[in-house]
């Protein structure tokens, strides 16, 4: 009767003990995810990067208006969503870095959950995801265009594959709201991936006659298109302006570049080959499973490979073309795993040592570009720093305390810059007039408490920001960066080094200006009685 009793409850047994060693497992990424990212956004800094979102979100909160009061090309879901961070945390770096940290965080767990779906051993799940971390948002630590786009990608297509396994609406509703986030954050690459999961959804609903599907999927995208059109109307954003800078200017960049990329190129080759490789046991035992199935080839095994696999060409074709340093490996833990669930699906001999041998290489992999993007901070452009030398930036102003202050402008001599940076408050500080900020510096604004009216989020002069000359929309930047002068009644305007002057004096003739001394690399323009800048064109 004993045995009897035992027998019945060693299957309830074992299941708490492992739910409690998954509650556990998850216990531990959340953390590391959280910690990893944190850690790493504090060390070092690169301005024109590491503070890409940090005033714009300041400037929101204050009633500025995107596409009207900044030029937008990128960016504007993470503007928002860091604008709520600020309001409910506070405004300073941590709560900003905080916000990629829950990024990380969250994609880390989901990345668990799908693995797991798929039966794959817990602690697999677990260590991919541990790698997942590592290479996730955390190559970048602070909000990057980029990297939050490619992840809502990431999870757009983790949405599509749980569609197609489990068949549960949710995932149809989910799927446009998170492309759209996606497309809202950067145009490209969702607007690939947005075509690719088009492509599988359409093969898959006519195969498996799935018709219904299209009414969830139509109705999730009319709503969210009618939510976004509602939000817009209540932030004021006017459509006009959204399409032209938004859409318009930035595809007539996307092209020049998508024309000029070769697939064949060493670089395309080369330097994603560990993607590649972890990709390999999808796209062997895919092409044997298609080889052996005569009646029923387009299965679900077949649009799970055909999903990662055009999720893989959209983020290489877009990581080429953004001419940035690379940020896509951490679609190598993802392969990894779903590689693994393939070999251990499959009836191949020694696939357990396959799947170890996977896990091996994921590990190693991940070690090599923790040590290369994460500790060297090579995505912004840090790998020759020595961090040894970094200051506290609570020096520059309490906002920024826990950020190790040392960038690639000032990289033996971090305190020079500090003292700088200092120099520059202080003289915005006691800057009566209406002014205007041209700089790298995106932080200005929230630590003096004011808005410089910086008309874009970046300046750089290979017109990737804003139209430059030969770009048809040059004029239309030229009437929106007048009016916008013009509208905030500006008297003053500072060009900070690195950026040049000609980041203004190529829209607005030096006429209309008269320089009057400053510090050394800051340019103080008083803006003359010049009727150029009072009327918009």
């Amino acid at each position: 009767m004993y045995i009897l009793k035992i027998k019945l409850l060693l299957p309830k047994m074992l299941i708490k003990n492992l739910q409690h060693r998954e509650k556990f497992l998850v216990f531990i990424i959340l953390v590391f995810s959280l910690i990893i990212n944190q850690y790493y956004a504090n060390r070092g800094v690169f301005p024109i990067e590491s503070f890409a979102h940090f005033d714009i979100a300041f400037r929101i909160i204050n009633g500025d208006i995107p596409f009207q009061d900044y030029w937008l090309v990128s960016g504007l879901f993470i503007d928002y969503l860091q604008a709520f961070f600020f309001k409910v945390f506070g405004q300073n770096f941590q709560v900003y870095i905080f916000h990629a940290s829950i990024i990380n965080c969250l994609l880390t767990i989901i990345t668990f959950y799908i693995l797991k779906n798929f039966n794959l051993n817990i602690y697999q799940c677990f260590l991919y995801s541990i790698c997942f971390a590592t290479l996730g948002y955390t190559t970048s630590g602070t909000l990057y265009v980029d990297h939050h786009s490619s992840l809502l990608c990431l999870l757009a297509v983790f949405c599509l594959i749980m569609a197609i396994k489990t068949e549960r609406r949710k995932y149809l509703i989910l799927l446009p709201i998170i492309l759209g986030l996606a497309f809202l954050t950067k145009s490209a690459p969702s607007v690939y991936v947005f075509f690719s999961v088009s492509l599988i959804l359409i093969l898959y609903i006519l195969i498996e006659k799935k018709f219904n599907w299209l009414l969830h999927l139509f109705l999730s995208s009319i709503s969210f298109i009618f939510l976004t059109v509602l939000l817009f109307n209540i932030a004021n954003i006017k459509l006009e302006n959204f399409f032209n800078q938004y859409i318009f200017f930035s595809s007539s960049i996307g092209k020049d570049r998508i024309a000029e990329l070769n697939f064949l190129s060493e670089g395309v080759i080369y330097d994603y080959k560990f993607i590649y490789i972890s990709f390999l046991p999808l796209l062997i035992l895919s092409l044997f499973d298609v080889i052996k199935s005569k009646k029923n080839i387009l299965n679900k095994n077949f649009f799970y490979f055909l999903s990662l696999l055009l999720l893989t060409i959209s983020l290489v074709i877009h990581q080429t073309n953004t001419r940035n340093q690379e940020f896509i490996f951490f679609l190598i833990p993802v392969m990894c795993g779903f590689s693994s669930i393939f070999i251990l699906n499959n009836k191949i001999k020694y696939k357990k040592y396959f799947s170890v041998f996977l896990l091996m290489f994921c590990l190693f992999v991940t070690l090599k570009y923790h040590f290369r993007f994460n500790d060297e901070r090579r995505f912004h452009e840090m790998s020759k720093i020595n961090f040894d030398l970094s200051i506290d930036a609570k020096n520059i102003d309490k906002k920024l305390s826990g950020l190790k202050w040392i960038t690639p402008i000032f990289p033996i001599n971090p305190e020079k810059e500090i003292k700088f940076l200092k120099k520059i408050i202080n003289i915005l500080n006691n800057e009566n007039k209406k002014t205007m900020v041209l700089s790298n510096y995106s932080f200005l604004s929230l630590v003096t408490n004011k808005n410089l009216h910086s008309p874009s989020r970046w300046f750089i002069p290979n017109g990737a920001a804003y139209p430059i000359e030969n770009n048809k929309y040059y004029d239309e930047y030229k009437s929106f960066l007048i009016e916008l002068i013009s509208r905030k009644n500006i008297s003053v305007i500072y060009i900070i080094s690195p950026v040049k002057n000609d980041e203004l004096y190529r829209y607005i003739s030096k006429e209309c200006f008269e320089e009057e001394k400053s510090i050394e690399d800051v340019k103080k323009l008083l803006i003359k009685d010049c009727s150029y800048l009072k009327t918009p064109i």
